[in-house]
């Protein structure tokens, strides 16, 4: 029998599937009372990075540039690639969108390798094709504080990021009504 992996912070109430919590949950809460909200958690182990500077590893750039940024903020861009998406006009009328990413591709290479910021995205290039880069990251309380991307292509001293594993606490979870976690070995 598989242990089950969901549970409800509020009750007893446990489950396999997070479809099976979800609707639980949403059946049993008070919208009159907040603190009986029935909020769920997993039992699945999580991965904790451990505290430190960490190689994550390469990723490989064929076209020389780079864009970093919310992917919400790229899906809304109006200049990238939508073609078949429908969307309402100011008038609510339905209207199909042509393919955009002939001009995202021109905006991109007008500013050459300066690098710039639009719609919340920073993008910049020039630093060659067919570069496998080293990303290099600082993690500080479990969170990571700052990355990097070697785009020399040069090879990290740096040790491949390390972990620590978490599991919830059913019953000081329940008991505290907030989820409270304890160390358990990896899988």
């Amino acid at each position: 029998m598989t242990e089950n992996l969901y549970h409800c912070i509020d009750c007893t109430y446990s489950c396999k599937y997070r479809k099976e919590i979800h609707e639980h949950c949403a059946t049993n809460k008070d919208p009159n009372n907040y603190a009986n909200n029935h909020g769920w958690f997993s039992t699945e182990p999580r991965k904790i990075a451990r505290d430190g500077t960490w190689l994550v590893g390469n990723i490989g750039f064929d076209s020389g540039s780079v864009i970093l940024g919310d992917p919400c903020y790229v899906k809304h861009d109006e200049a990238l690639f939508c073609e078949g998406q429908k969307i309402q006009d100011e008038k609510g009328n339905e209207v199909t969108l042509e393919n955009k990413w002939s001009d995202f591709c021109a905006k991109i290479s007008s500013n050459g390798h300066l690098p710039y910021i639009s719609n919340g995205m920073f993008f910049t290039g020039s630093f060659g094709g067919d570069v496998e880069a080293p990303i290099t990251v600082e993690i500080k309380n479990g969170q990571v504080a700052w990355a990097k991307i070697n785009f020399s292509g040069r090879e990290s001293r740096l040790r491949k990021i390390e972990y620590d594993y978490e599991i919830a606490d059913i019953e000081e979870s329940r008991k505290k009504r907030r989820l409270v976690t304890k160390e358990c070995e990896s899988n």
